[in-house]
């Protein structure tokens, strides 16, 4: 036997739901019980979860973060185009407000979005001496 069960939309790990009359039938006779079903959301790789907020990270180019610019930020609903201003520092958040978790009302939640530098591990060398030339003028 199988049952189709819809899960709302927001449900936490370890909620409970109740499905009213698809549960055994007595052997003697009667009115079938309930289902109970403990739901167990698996974890994200990309984001995390806290009751209505999700979290993330993105990891932004140096040049991006000091000029300012348009990125390109995954949420849950896909990818979205939002603009940092010149000067973003590296741990600075962004708040997407309405595109976290719904929660029983309806409304969602927020999803905050942590702006780190992505420093690159091997720089060619006009890189390099672009970065030396930015040094030396105090950046």
């Amino acid at each position: 036997m199988s049952v189709t069960v819809g899960i709302p939309a927001g449900i936490d790990n370890g909620a409970v739901l109740q499905v009213q009359g698809e549960g055994e039938v007595p052997d003697h006779g009667g009115q079938a019980g309930d289902l109970f079903l403990r739901i167990r959301v698996k974890q994200d790789t990309t984001f995390q979860r806290e009751g209505q907020t999700i979290f993330s990270t993105m990891y932004v180019p140096i040049s991006t973060l000091a000029l300012g610019g348009k990125i390109q930020v995954e949420t849950v609903d896909g990818a979205e185009t939002h603009t940092l201003s010149s000067g973003t520092g590296s741990g600075e958040e962004l708040v997407l407000q309405g595109k976290g978790v719904p929660g029983r009302s309806g409304r969602r939640g927020d999803h905050v979005v942590k702006i780190e530098a992505d420093i690159p591990d091997k720089l060619t060398k006009e890189q390099k001496a672009l970065l030396e030339q930015l040094k030396e003028q105090g950046l």
